[in-house]
């Protein structure tokens, strides 16, 4: 069994070393800084150039699904589903010295790589339409909250990364979409950030007022290690 040479941070978050006693090192994507600690984020497809290889702290997020549309025709205003989340996965992985690929798929839903791990993507909010408001947009995990059969509402959540999405509230003219899903939070960034929320789906506040769900979070991988 291989074990792995390295230290336990703070929150007991294991980040390991290179091999020999060195620090993992290397460049690429927005480079910030936390303590002792290197943070790479990458929001498009880019490259990590790896020096010094070991084990990181990663987080990877799905691209997030559309929010759909509200119904246009006046007198029957229902408010498109929110979009859903992707996938968040956060864990460790080993780098090896080279050029590692960062793949952010394209919007809406696409799907995020890096060294072999991936996140799929989330679905679309439905569009309002004579008769029902949108339904959130669901992923491979969870699922986007329903749409309303009443004269006027608002639109369903979508799906987040650790919950469902919430049904639009029944009430005619509520004026409040359904919320998206709830996220998963993580200080892999050296803050405390939620990552996977689903998007909030839209408003209805009368039958001549309505707007789209909004969409899910976009993709973004992040790498953290310990660099001195």
């Amino acid at each position: 069994m291989r074990i792995p040479h390295g230290i336990f941070d703070q929150s007991r978050r294991f980040v390991a070393q290179g091999g020999g006693g060195s620090f993992v090192d290397a460049s690429g994507g927005t480079i910030t800084y936390d303590g002792d600690y290197k943070i790479h984020t990458f929001t498009s497809s880019g490259t990590l150039i790896v020096t010094t290889g070991g084990d990181v702290s990663t987080l990877l997020q799905g691209v997030g699904g559309s929010g759909g549309s509200y119904f246009p025709e006046t007198g029957y205003r229902h408010a498109g589903g929110g979009g859903a989340s992707g996938i968040v996965l956060e864990t460790t992985t080993t780098l090896t010295p080279g050029n590692k690929d960062v793949s952010i798929g394209a919007f809406p839903g696409g799907t995020v790589y890096f060294n072999g791990l991936s996140a799929a993507g989330g679905g679309n909010g439905t569009s309002g339409n004579y008769t029902t408001t949108g339904k959130g947009g669901s992923n491979s995990s969870y699922s986007g909250g329903g749409s309303s059969i009443y004269y006027v509402n608002s639109g369903g959540g979508g799906a987040g990364s650790r919950g469902n999405g919430n049904s639009s509230p029944p009430y005619a003219h509520a004026g409040r979409g359904g919320e998206g899903g709830a996220g998963y939070t993580s200080s892999i960034s050296g803050s405390s950030v939620v990552y996977g929320q689903g998007g909030h789906g839209g408003t209805a506040t009368n039958e001549y007022n309505a707007t789209n769900g909004s969409p899910g979070p976009a993709g973004v991988v992040i790498i953290r290690y310990k660099y001195k």
